[in-house]
């Protein structure tokens, strides 16, 4: 398998960022009041959702970094 180079993986993360941003931006505290459009055990609302997502992104960067350490890999940021 080749993988993309890692400035296109962060290049990527950093456009999906900027997206949510852009649309969050939109959203009204209504609407992030309400429920989540699918039941989840760790979230009730919309914010929730949101919140979880960042959480969720940050736990895989995590085990990233951590995989890189046990082979040997120094931290990229």
């Amino acid at each position: 398998l080749k993988y993309p180079p890692l400035d296109d993986i962060r290049s990527a993360f950093e456009r999906v960022h900027a997206a949510a941003l852009k649309e969050c931006a939109k959203l009204k505290d209504a609407d992030l009041d309400a429920p989540a459009l699918k039941p989840h055990r760790l979230f009730t609302t919309k914010l929730g959702s949101l919140q979880w997502c960042a959480r969720h992104e940050m736990l895989h960067a995590g085990q990233i970094a951590l995989l890189r350490r046990m082979i040997g890999r120094k931290p990229t940021w």
